[in-house]
């Protein structure tokens, strides 16, 4: 009889394939438990490794404690106080005395030393009690705090990883917007869709019309020279100089919300910028965890409703409002959406997926039998439906959906719950037929292993057939011929009924494959049929009432297309035949690299937009609008505040521009007069009071530079005007006729106060190039004056 070492080598070697010598190892290293080496081998496990967690490793006992090179007892004391030992009571400075603190003795040997370390592990592990308090964290909203009772604390709660991480912007010029190009949100640090969201919806009219809210206006939208960038601006409050009465309702944080977003629109209408931030209006409306940009317009929309005297046709006024219903007695998770979340479900082969089909399995209730299916559906869909896509496999770099260029809504509306019954159940049969094909594949193609769990049935076959036919033993032989080793193996010839084992092995494998092939072809027929269901609507063509079209979408957080006006005057405009009539695609980066960053703005096709959702990554936003939202009858043009904002804000960049080209910045006056829309194919004229006496504005695009100071002046550190930070005058006198209570006679003067300052002072300078100054008195802040010899340029010295 063989050895039993002998005959467990064998075994080993038969099923797995390995060599004599890894199988002796394999025993080694189990303690000679054959199943524990057999399942070592198939799992591929590191032999190497194995065998150093059962090896001695002698270093290890000789070693010093922090694990350094061993020394010997001679010179051991030596080395160990010169590492580890330094003098607890002396001074590393060599001009500074030993401590007087008894405490700080150093240790004079190894086991004074632990009784040390054992008592401050002891006193670190002692609990700290704080005292009491009725401490009260929130916002700084009042006007005035008890300093002894109040102070101010750094916000807890950032992500760290949030605030640290900075986008970095352009240079002025190349921050300049080109005529015809669209302008752009910039990206968030936090990846959020926001951004590209609300640059789609400035060229939707209806989500336009409502994000600037023209039934709401402020007196005034303030002005900072780096708002564009996310500094955020308050809106300024009127208040008496007599009584200190607030002279409008005080602002609240649906004023900021409101009017931050107006600006952002107005931004995207007409600005000389080629893009701008959204950060502010995150900091004032996003405050929870999750997805910003529904937490943004669910603040938005409730700002946007309170602003409202009554709401026009209550069927519409929800713009990107959703609302979801079902009969199913437990309700649903989530029934106002502001965006629809959808998930990929994908397997490493599966092909291209129709978004209608994954529509289906959000929205749909298909997943019972016939009589537990309930009726989910949409009680109201928003007129701009945003639509956010997610890749489930987070290790797959595309999505892999196709996206239609429209579709209707109307099979998912409450109305049409009933017709569409006999789909939703042919669809539930469906995916019950697939899921018993895919569990038969399963429990033929895995073996379940007491311990090792699943395994693979048609390897474990395999490997069985060729031990029987002989192939195991013959590649053994060729691998050791072929090292130079030669010699036998031990695995033993075939035995004359071995051969008949292997070909009933093999006519399993074989009838294995063939029902897999046969499932597997099952399964795909089912999956073709229900797509095919899903590309019905169910409903007959007088039905479908409710169309919504493609209108944009953003791939990556940095990557934006955008559907909007074709210019008339542009000749380079790209032929798109799919792109619905007056209409152009085109395609907005910001790309950041190693070196700074960079906008790449290009015209595109609604097929490379297509292929853009399916192929450029793995997450997606997709915007689709009605065609009521899409209809001319929502334009509207800024109102004459936002217009006075975005002129101001041309100024702070124009004044940006020539600091960066020559190293100072000319004067702009007040400017009154008219102005247009640009880069938009319809230009609308704005009326505004005239200039001051004097004065006579030239056209707005001209050549010109307002205010600049006269050439003859040869000192030109006098006419080097005031940093770009300096911020603008923060009390404004009002002449008595303009208040428009009707108390004004009671009131008096009336001022708009944002923060005190210094007092301004008045430099004027002549035509003959010399400058005087003086401090301002109270009616020195009424205006600017200018004239045809001298210019008044006021400096706020803080």
């Amino acid at each position: 009889m063989a050895d039993p070492d002998a005959e467990t080598i064998l075994m080993l070697t038969g099923i797995s394939g390995c060599t004599d010598d890894e199988a002796r190892r394999w025993l080694k290293v189990k303690n000679s438990d054959a199943d524990a080496a057999l399942n070592a081998i198939l799992d591929n496990e590191d032999l190497s490794k194995a065998e150093q967690t059962t090896t001695w490793n002698e270093n290890e006992f000789s070693a010093g404690r922090d694990g350094t090179a061993a020394f010997g007892p001679q010179n051991y004391s030596q080395a160990y106080n010169e590492q580890n030992l330094r003098p607890l009571g002396q001074s590393a400075a060599p001009t500074r005395g030993n401590s007087p603190a008894p405490s700080l003795r150093q240790p004079s040997n190894r086991d004074d030393e632990d009784a040390d370390l054992q008592k401050a592990i002891a006193a670190s592990q002692e609990g700290v009690t704080l005292p009491k308090s009725d401490t009260n964290f929130k916002p700084a909203t009042e006007n005035h705090y008890d300093p002894s009772k109040w102070s101010m604390t750094a916000i807890a709660g950032i992500d760290s990883q949030q605030a640290s991480e900075i986008i970095p912007d352009l240079e002025p010029h190349e921050r300049k917007n080109e005529d015809g190009e669209p302008r752009f949100l910039k990206q968030l640090p936090s990846g959020d869709y926001l951004p590209s969201l609300l640059t789609i919806a400035h060229s939707i009219p209806m989500a336009r019309k409502a994000l600037l809210s023209p039934q709401k206006t402020y007196s005034s939208y303030g002005s900072d020279s780096e708002w564009w960038k996310g500094h955020g601006i308050r809106l300024p409050k009127i208040v008496s100089t007599v009584s200190g009465a607030p002279l409008e309702p005080a602002t609240t944080n649906q004023d900021e919300v409101l009017a931050e977003m107006q600006r952002l629109m107005a931004l995207l209408d007409e600005s000389l910028r080629s893009y701008g931030s959204a950060e502010t209006l995150v900091r004032l409306a996003a405050n929870d965890g999750g997805c910003i940009l529904d937490q943004v317009l669910q603040q938005w929309e409730k700002a946007y409703l309170d602003a409202m005297d009554e709401y026009p046709n209550t069927d519409k006024f929800f713009v990107f409002h959703s609302l979801i219903g079902t009969t199913n007695p437990e309700g649903m998770t989530t029934s106002d959406l502001f965006s629809l979340p959808l998930f990929v479900n994908s397997g490493p082969d599966s092909s291209c997926v129709e978004l209608a089909a994954i529509m289906d399995d959000t929205l749909w209730d298909t997943e019972g039998d016939d009589s537990t299916l309930y009726d989910n559906y949409i009680d109201y869909c928003a007129q701009v439906l945003p639509i956010r896509l997610t890749q489930n496999d987070s290790s797959k770099e595309t999505l892999n959906v196709v996206i239609p260029p429209f579709f209707y809504v109307d099979k998912y509306l409450k109305e049409n719950a009933e017709l569409t019954k006999d789909v939703r159940k042919q669809m539930a049969q469906i995916k019950r037929k697939i899921d018993k094909i895919q569990t038969a594949q399963f429990k033929l193609n895995n073996y379940h292993h007491a311990q090792k769990g699943n395994l693979n049935t048609t390897q474990l076959m395999k490997h069985a057939q060729n031990y029987f036919s002989g192939e195991t033993r013959k590649t053994l032989l060729g691998e050791r011929e072929g090292a130079g080793a030669g010699g036998d193996t031990d695995i033993p010839l075939p035995l004359e009924h071995h051969s008949k084992i292997a070909e009933q092995l093999k006519a399993v494998c074989e009838a294995v494959e063939l029902k897999l092939k046969a499932l597997e072809q099952e399964k795909e027929k089912a999956r073709k049929a229900l797509v095919e269901l899903s590309q019905e609507t169910g409903l007959p063509q007088e039905k479908l009432k409710h169309r919504y079209s493609l209108r944009g979408v953003s791939t990556k957080p940095h990557v934006t297309y955008l559907l909007r006006s074709r210019d008339p005057s542009d000749t380079a405009m790209v032929d798109d035949e799919d792109a619905p009539e007056g209409m152009q695609w085109w395609r907005i980066e910001y790309d950041v690299h190693v070196n700074g960053a960079k906008v790449i703005k290009t015209k595109s096709t609604q097929d490379d937009v297509i292929r853009a959702v399916e192929l450029e990554h793995n997450q997606a936003l997709l915007v689709y609008a009605s065609d009521y939202a899409i209809s001319d009858e929502h334009e509207v043009e800024l109102t004459p505040g936002l217009d006075e904002f975005i002129y101001h804000d041309d100024e702070h960049f124009n004044a940006e521009l020539q600091m960066n080209d020559i190293g100072h910045v000319n004067v702009y006056p007040a400017y009154d007069g008219t102005r247009q829309r640009r880069g938009s194919a319809d230009s609308t004229t704005v009326n505004y009071d005239e200039g001051p006496p004097g004065y006579e504005p030239p056209p707005y695009d001209a050549d010109v530079e307002y205010g600049s100071i006269p050439i003859n002046i040869q000192d030109s550190k006098d006419v080097a005007m005031l940093d770009r930070h300096t911020p603008p005058a923060h009390e404004i006198r009002l002449e008595q006729e303009e208040v428009q209570p009707e108390e004004a006679d009671d009131l008096g003067e009336t001022e708009m106060v944002e923060k005190t300052h210094a007092a301004p002072s008045l430099y004027r300078y002549g035509n003959d190039g010399r400058k005087t100054s003086e401090t301002a008195s109270g009616d020195a802040m009424t205006g600017v004056k200018a004239s045809e010899k001298e210019v008044d340029l006021i400096d706020f010295e803080n």
